[in-house]
């Protein structure tokens, strides 16, 4: 039913008109609401890993006021300075690999992982030590946000929030991701010379 005006003007809308309007508006929301929700998870999910940065680099800070910092430091030395609610060595639990990686990582005594306040569980890629105090030797931490491998191709896509992000902390206190790592950096008693590697940050991070 249409209603008139006192002057003859017609009001309000029709019936066919409000569900054409509610179409198009369910329409803008198919693809605006996924938009904004992944948009949302990133910047948690980013808002974590530089809170964990900050945690590592606190904590190594720490480890070398103290005078402890040699070249057979490893990662679970700072430990003690970190802030989590458990440290897990046994379960098997398993976390994302970073973006160019389909496989995962698993919690135990080689690769332990601790769950954190925060969110997430950050792994503790133990099997390398510091190998010397120069500006090159680094440590390296894997965080992933969401503390479960679900983050292969298909799932979660090449390089989107399922994926973990690489943290280097260096022995003069620099902490970098693995796409901005120095040249020619020593992980020592692994794996020798390494440096930067392009396109292994996931896509919800940034400094």
């Amino acid at each position: 039913m249409r209603i008139r005006d006192p002057k003859g003007i017609r009001a309000g809308f029709s019936l066919s008109e409000l569900l054409i309007s509610l179409l198009i508006l369910a329409e803008i929301a198919t693809f605006t609401i996924p938009k904004v929700l992944s948009a949302q998870q990133n910047g948690q999910n980013n808002a974590r890993a530089k809170s964990v940065a900050a945690m590592i680099s606190e904590a190594f800070y720490i480890h070398k006021i103290n005078g402890l910092v040699n070249a057979n430091t490893r990662a679970t030395d700072l430990t003690p300075y970190m802030n989590y609610i458990s440290y897990d060595t046994t379960s098997g639990s398993t976390v994302d690999n970073t973006p160019r990686y389909s496989w995962w990582y698993t919690c135990n005594s080689f690769y332990p992982c601790m769950d954190l306040h925060g969110g997430g569980v950050l792994l503790l890629l133990n099997n390398c030590r510091l190998g010397g105090t120069t500006s090159l030797n680094y440590l390296d931490f894997l965080y992933d946000p969401d503390g479960t491998f679900n983050g292969d191709y298909v799932v979660n896509t090449f390089n989107g929030q399922g994926k973990s992000i690489y943290f280097a902390l260096y022995a003069d206190g620099f902490l970098t991701t693995r796409n901005k790592m120095r040249a020619g950096s020593i992980q020592g008693g692994c794996a020798g010379t390494t440096g930067p590697d392009t396109g292994f940050d996931p896509s919800w991070f940034s400094w």
